[in-house]
């Protein structure tokens, strides 16, 4: 998708901006510990040359730019200079000796060069007969460990609860069912063993092991 480049004028400065869209992703947690080091990936996977931009975003929602593989002398924040690199094969943003300053939102755009004038086009501005077109981003996010995403964390809590629920209720169903098992055969085998002694005969009609089909007929015969 193309943009014009939008041209600021005064008596003073001239500014040239250049409005580009990229693709929108949402946000990955990146963990990790005072000390550590951290990688923020970007890789677009495209076969056109193409340069990155890596943008940090600041308490106050600004992004500002870091890195730009395409003038290695932009300018660096303050404190963040010695603190990154960048790979040479992904272009990813490798970070050192990370601090809780360092936490935040990180995100990278590619940049693929496109012809952007149009043949007769008159426009006397000058122009450098291109323009970029972002083909991809990645948002990153840097979080201190223990200090996840909350609604991530009560998400994994209450699938972890719910499975160890899940545990105990059927461990709970399996010992009532072994005990109802248990009683259910002592019973039986007392039945069997009655309707052996003297003075007692099953029912008419009913199964003679059966502990709802035999009686005592004798009451003065020894019990269990």
């Amino acid at each position: 998708q193309k943009f014009p480049d939008c041209w600021c004028f005064s008596p003073l400065l001239v500014k040239d901006y250049s409005l580009i869209v990229c693709p929108k992703m949402d946000p990955v947690n990146v963990p990790f510990s005072l000390g550590d080091s951290a990688v923020l990936s970007c890789d677009p996977n495209v076969k056109e040359p193409f340069t990155v931009q890596w943008y940090r975003r600041n308490n106050l929602e600004t992004d500002n730019l870091v890195v730009d593989t395409k003038d290695p002398h932009a300018r660096v924040p303050e404190g963040f200079k010695d603190k990154f690199n960048v790979s040479q094969l992904d272009s990813s943003l490798v970070l050192f000796n990370l601090s809780a300053e360092d936490k935040g939102e990180y995100w990278c755009a590619a940049l693929v060069d496109i012809d952007f004038l149009d043949e007769g086009d008159s426009d006397e501005l000058p122009d450098n007969g291109y323009t970029a077109q972002c083909v991809f981003s990645r948002r990153s996010r840097l979080v201190p460990t223990g200090q996840e995403d909350p609604s991530s964390s009560s998400t994994v809590a209450f699938v972890v609860l719910a499975v160890v629920a899940g545990v105990v209720i059927l461990a709970v169903l399996c010992a009532v069912l072994a005990i109802q098992l248990i009683r259910r055969r002592k019973a039986c085998q007392s039945c069997r063993y009655s309707s052996k002694l003297p003075g007692h005969q099953a029912l008419e009609g009913g199964p003679r092991d059966d502990v709802t089909c035999t009686v005592r007929l004798d009451p003065t015969a020894p019990s269990l």
